[in-house]
């Protein structure tokens, strides 16, 4: 995983200057979606460091498990074929279990 609004302070700040231009505000959370987890996700999440460069705004680390998950429980309809091989391509590299 690249880092660079984390690790580094100029890349943080002008990743928070960007956000407030877009949107007003300089809070924010960020977030980095992964296919699928090695390790602790909050060794990411709580780390001082970058937190300080992001100035106290939170981070997540957001698993394709957790957005199956929520997907799953929201999905009523059937999915369009144009996605799904691709979409069944990420799901099984994940290690996504229903």
């Amino acid at each position: 995983m690249r880092s660079r609004e984390l690790a580094k302070r100029k890349w943080a700040d002008g990743l928070i200057t960007e956000i407030e231009a877009l949107t007003g505000s300089s809070q924010f959370t960020y977030v980095t979606a992964v296919t699928r987890l090695c390790g602790d996700a909050s060794l990411w999440e709580k780390n001082g460091h970058f937190k300080q460069n992001l100035r106290g705004n939170p981070i997540k680390i957001l698993t394709l498990q957790e957005m199956l998950g929520d997907l799953y429980s929201k999905t009523k309809t059937a999915v369009a074929s144009s996605e799904v091989g691709r979409m069944l391509q990420v799901v099984k590299a994940s290690g996504w279990k229903p």
